[in-house]
């Protein structure tokens, strides 16, 4: 019954837009309100057990709502960033095996710098512990824990003496110096861009250019 409660709440606040999640949630209010005032008296039970039904109803349409009563909602920008990610390299901690060209390191320093910025945007408090979130599938669960432990794991504070840091100031240190290293491999991809750029051009006469031209023109 705690979780149609807030159902009830969250609905009639966010969601007036929502002409039929509203109805339901009067509906379900005073179905809560019959339950508890019949208490285990046959009319009571019934009560219970159409406003349950109707909690499901609700929560199972979960993401056509907003505030607390789809407590994923204050994720979906984060989720909508994981999916336009590629599938490897955003969250990975240490340095990658391997040679390392300009673009490669370029590539490298950028996505940690990106990895690093997206934390940050995440809600303060991903996981409140509330009845709504307590009652997420396992997979919405491990999604939360997952970026909790990435950011806590990404912004940890190593105290190498007894000397006082302030975490705030030693993490806006981290964020700088890998922003000079982006703005550093950025240099160094763009001398070997235009190193590529000029050997392009002298290897290709104008005259060959064209007739690739025309010949892409008539393909087309």
């Amino acid at each position: 019954m705690e979780l149609g409660k807030l159902l009830v709440r969250e609905t009639m606040v966010d969601n007036y837009e929502n002409t039929l999640a509203v109805w339901m949630a009067h509906y379900l209010a005073e179905l809560i309100a019959k339950a508890e005032l019949e208490g285990d008296s046959h009319v009571g039970q019934l009560a219970r057990s159409e406003a349950c039904s109707l909690v499901f109803k609700l929560w199972e349409n979960r993401a056509e709502l907003s505030g607390r009563a789809n407590p994923m909602a204050k994720l979906e920008d984060a989720v909508n960033q994981l999916n336009a990610m590629d599938a490897d390299g955003h969250f990975s901690r240490g340095r990658s095996k391997g040679t390392h060209s300009p673009l490669a390191e370029f590539q490298e320093s950028a996505s940690k710098l990106f990895a690093s910025i997206f934390l940050l945007t995440l809600p303060s408090e991903i996981a409140t512990g509330d009845i709504a979130e307590q009652n997420l599938s396992s997979v919405e669960q491990k999604l939360i824990q997952k970026l909790d432990a990435e950011r806590h794991l990404r912004f940890i504070i190593r105290f190498t003496s007894d000397e006082k840091i302030d975490p705030k100031e030693e993490r806006k240190k981290e964020l700088r110096e890998e922003i000079a290293r982006v703005r550093e491999a950025l240099v160094k991809l763009e001398g070997e861009v235009d190193a590529m750029v000029e050997a392009f051009i002298d290897d290709d006469d104008v005259q060959h250019q064209a007739s690739i031209v025309r010949a892409l023109r008539d393909a087309v």
